[in-house]
This record gives C-alpha cells, structure tokens and sequence, in this order.
C-alpha cells in the first residue's frame, strides 16, 4: 500500500540555534514541542500538580512527587532517545524514520524567538519554561502488547494521545495547535491508521478540544477510579481519529 504523503503545517524540524530537533508552532514562534530532558522535573511537577491537571489523570499518580518524576526519567527518556537517534538518521539519508511508538517530542515549551507573535506576552514565562505536554503512544496495555502493535504494518495501528495545559498557557489556542501538531508531526506522517482518547464526560473542555480535532465519539464507558484518587466510578467516552490520508 502506498501512502500518500500529506502537506504537514506541523512537521518534525531541526533547529540549528538550539541544536535540537523540535516540532514548531508556524503561527506562534515562541513555543514549540519539544523532548523531554531531567531538566523538565520541577516544572513537571508543579504542572501535573495543578488541581486542574490532577483531578483527571487516571495512570499518573496525583499528587505527583520527585519520585513520580525520576520514574519518567528513567523509563521514557530512552524511548524518545531511541526515536531521535532514528529521526536524525532519516534526516542525514533522506530515508523515513522506522516507528518507534512514543512520540519523542511530548513537551510543549516556551521558546522565545524575537519575532514572537505576542499571544504569551505579560505572563511572566521564563525561557525553556514547560506549558504542557501531548503524548503518544501505541494503544496497549503492556510493552508485549505494544511491541505486538508495532510489529503491523502502520496502516493497522493504533495509538493512544492524552494531553495537559497548563493554567497558564490556556485560553491562547495552544491546546488544539499542540493536539493537531503530535497527530500531523506524528501519527500521520508514520502513516498510522488510528489514534484514540479516552475523556471522562464531565470534562467538558477536553471533550470539546478533541472533537474539533477530527476525533469521533464511539463508546461510553464507565471506570473504576483509582482507590489512591478516590475511587469510586466515573462516566467517560472514547473517541477514534483516523488518518485521513488513508481513508
């Protein structure tokens, strides 16, 4: 099967002044999607601390402490690592980067440029200073299951998205640029047929924010909450993206 290749906005690039590769917002200069590096921790922390944030996440623990940090250090730096190796491969041969699962550039990041489009002025960002994040990963439950997924042809995966904003940053049109650019940079440019989300209903910001990226309700669920946050039950939906270079 051939895949068409689409006409991206949002696409994986090099940046020669910061000697990174990085995925840039066209139209707001001053962030961009970046890896995640153990410099990330205090503000990885003080993010997935927000009650905002928190009180949503189901796998990450909440409260989130250094702890919590070090383990995603350990555990996800090597993976991203393991993509850009791949990703500068491809660059130097003009061949297309092999799948690697998890989207290697997962934070979103302030970066000021001097030709900023002045939609973050006045609120007090340091440079380097993490906003949020999107992550991407294969739809599984266990790295077996995962390296399963991987082990298809890209057209027949799935991958999973989820994504955090911080208060700060919100309300400046990031949320849908950062969501549209993970799927364009990421899934569509891998060709991979599918992605899927997982939103509980009365989040009613989330459900609007990925149905106006493409994504379609098609179940409603109920989970079992973590004893840790609660427990108890809460109503949530699933909702599908498909490629559309593959339709």
């Amino acid at each position: 099967m051939t895949i068409p290749q689409p006409t991206q906005r949002y696409k994986v690039e090099w940046d020669e002044t910061r000697s990174e590769y990085c995925v840039r917002f066209p139209d707001i200069p001053e962030v961009r999607l970046t890896t995640f590096t153990e410099n990330d921790i205090d503000d990885m922390i003080k993010v997935y601390n927000e009650p905002s944030i928190g009180e949503w996440t189901f796998r990450r623990p909440f409260p989130y402490g250094p702890a919590d940090a070090q383990w995603a250090v350990d555990n996800f730096i090597p993976r991203y690592q393991e993509a850009l190796e791949e990703i500068d491969k491809a660059a130097k041969t003009g061949a297309k980067p092999l799948v690697r699962g998890h989207f290697p550039f997962p934070i979103l990041r302030y970066v000021p440029t001097g030709n900023d489009s002045g939609r973050l002025d006045g609120l007090g960002l340091r440079d380097g200073q993490m906003l949020g994040g999107v992550y991407v990963w294969p739809y599984a439950s266990t790295d077996a299951e995962a390296a399963e997924m991987l082990a298809r042809p890209p057209a027949e995966q799935t991958f999973e998205v989820a994504y955090d904003l911080a208060e700060v940053a919100r309300r400046k049109g990031l949320g849908k640029r950062m969501l549209t650019a993970a799927l364009e940079a990421w899934v569509e440019s891998l060709g991979i047929g599918m992605a899927k989300a997982t939103i509980e209903t009365r989040n009613t910001a989330s459900n609007a924010l990925i149905r106006s990226c493409g994504f379609e309700l098609v179940e409603n669920i109920v989970t079992a909450w973590p004893e840790e946050k609660g427990g108890g039950e809460r109503a949530g939906a699933r909702f599908v993206w498909k490629n559309p270079h593959l339709q």
